[in-house]
Formats: structure tokens, sequence, C-alpha cells
């Protein structure tokens, strides 16, 4: 694609997307990219000639977004969007510095993470015992698999006899069907091993899968995924967010979302003594401190099981100098 010689922002942005971007990053970022360029960017500047691209400009499009009901956080993505985009055209001398340089993001609160406990993870894996999705809720809580992993995975990447299952793919379903990617870093890419609960709970789910194979023989899809409609192919990821709300609201639990019950895996190896870097490893993160930063959520109780300990500490070592 070639740019014209007084490019407006609109006409920019399609050429950063298909020469800049598109060669250079995952399948998933470039969709991401594209969907803010083309629903939020272009909509508002995309008439602009870039060079005469300002920062009021951009201020005062940022202000629309939110008068339009756009979040905080939307508005960030979006200028961060932006920013990336002005900054590549700027390296390559088509504007002489990038407009949003000296325009402050807009704060917002990150979502506070929540987690089951032990006794309430426990009470949601016997609720979905012997159900088609239970391998999803087994995979999140015993071995910390996003929703999209857990639907990439095919029957090929589970080792029941060594209790071993690996990570190579992620799953994205939307309007457009499904797709499966390679997962988004290296260190997502893992084999996690399988407690002797969750081997049992995939065996029933391969006992299943295997008598559905046998009578769907004419339909069956090459993939084999582990959640399926009953066909082998890929379980559409909104179906898991609907049974796992429909579960927890039965059994009379908080609500969680998929990704809650990935922090719940956290919580529970890092209460169980789990070292930081193992809890690190087993759940596909680069730094241990991003671990730390997520997931080291400790309960009221474990608070006072530590103050408690260190207290005990002081009256013991105050007890053996009174003894001398």
């Amino acid at each position: 694609m070639k740019l014209p010689k007084h490019p407006t922002v609109s006409a920019y942005l399609e050429y950063w997307l298909t020469s800049i971007v598109r060669p250079s990053t995952r399948p998933t970022t470039f969709r991401a990219y594209s969907e803010m360029v083309h629903g939020t960017l272009a909509p508002s500047l995309g008439d602009v000639v870039l060079r005469r691209l300002t920062t009021a400009r951009i201020a005062a499009a940022s202000d629309r977004w939110r008068l339009q009901g756009a979040s905080n956080r939307k508005v960030r993505t979006a200028l961060q969007v932006l920013r990336t985009a002005l900054r590549a055209a700027a390296h390559r001398g088509w504007l002489a510095a990038d407009p949003t340089a000296a325009l402050p993001l807009p704060r917002y609160a990150p979502r506070t993470p929540r987690w089951l406990s032990p006794v309430q993870a426990a009470r949601l894996l016997a609720a979905v015992r012997g159900h088609r999705y239970e391998p999803a809720f087994v995979l999140a809580i015993h071995a910390g698999l996003r929703r999209g992993e857990a639907g990439a995975l095919q029957w090929k990447d589970l080792d029941l006899r060594r209790a071993v299952v690996t990570v190579r793919t992620t799953l994205r379903s939307g309007r457009g069907g499904h797709a499966i990617d390679g997962v988004k870093t290296a260190a997502s890419q893992r084999s996690v091993p399988l407690p002797r609960a969750a081997v049992l709970a995939l065996r029933r789910a391969l006992t299943r899968s295997v008598k559905e194979r046998g009578t769907r023989k004419a339909i069956w899809a090459p993939t084999d995924h582990v959640l399926s409609p009953g066909d082998g192919r890929p379980q559409w990821l909104s179906v898991l967010n609907h049974h796992l709300t429909a579960t927890l609201r039965a059994v009379g639990l908080p609500h969680v979302s998929f990704h809650d019950l990935r922090h719940t895996a956290a919580c529970l190896l890092l209460e169980a003594g789990a070292e930081p870097r193992t809890v690190m490893e087993i759940l596909g993160h680069r730094r241990v401190a991003h671990t730390l930063v997520l997931y080291a959520h400790v309960r009221d109780d474990q608070k006072r099981q530590a103050v408690d300990a260190a207290s005990r500490l002081l009256t013991r070592r105050a007890t053996k100098r009174k003894r001398r």
C-alpha cells in the first residue's frame, strides 16, 4: 500500500495497519488495533490531513468520546493506539513530531481481581462434575489456564498417563467464527502438571468424547477439541461464561468471571506454599513481579495467622530471656 503525498489520518492509519502492524504483530494484536482504528479513531479524526493533526484536535476528540459514554479506560486505550501509530509516522518523517506526546492519558481504576476460596472452588467443581464443560473449570482452577487456552486444547495436548497438559495455542471465537493463534508470549507456551483430581475429571470427559465420536463419525472434526459441543469442533467461549454464571447462581456462590478462576488457581497455589516463581511458570507469566502484583492477595484469616505467628515468636524469645 502506498501513501499519497498529503494523506489524511484515515489513509495513514490504514497504511499503518496494513504495512506496519500486520507484518510485525500477532493476529490478535492486529485485530484489536484495527477495531480501535475503524470504530473510534477514523470516525473522529480520519478527515484531518495528517500533517495538520494537532494536540488540540486530539484532545477535543477524546472529550467527545467521553460525552458519548466511553469509559476512561477506552479513551486511554484509543489514545495509546493513536500514539503508537503517530510515533511510527514521526520516525518515518511524515510528521515533525507526535502530537499526542504532550497529551496526558486519562487514569482509570483497574478492576479489582476476585477469586474463590478453597471451599467455594471445591463447591463449583462438584457442581460441574460430569458436565460437558467440566474440563474448562478443572483446567482453570487446577492448572491456571486462560479461557482461550482451555478452548484451544485438543486431546493430543493432554498426556493423562503422565498427568501433564501442554499449552501452545489460544482460541478466539466471535462473529467471524473461531480462530486459533499461538499463545501471546514464549512464557505462555508451557507444560503444566495436573493433580489426580484433574486427571480423573479429564478421563471422564475423554470417555464421553470417545463415545460421541463413535456415534458421530460423519460429522466429527479432525481437530478433536477437548471442549466441544459434541462434534470435535471448538466450543464458543461465550457459552463457558454463561454456564459459569448460571452454575454459580444455582449453588449460591459469588459471581466471578472465568478469568477469576485463574486468579483462584494462583491464590490456591500461593496459599499452599508454592514459590512465586513456580506459580509464575504454571500461569505462563513472563515476570515473577507480575504474578505477585496480580495474585498475591491474602485473605483476612491469612493476615491474622501471619501476625499471630509473629507475635508467638516474640513471646517465645521473651520467655527464653526470663529463664536465663
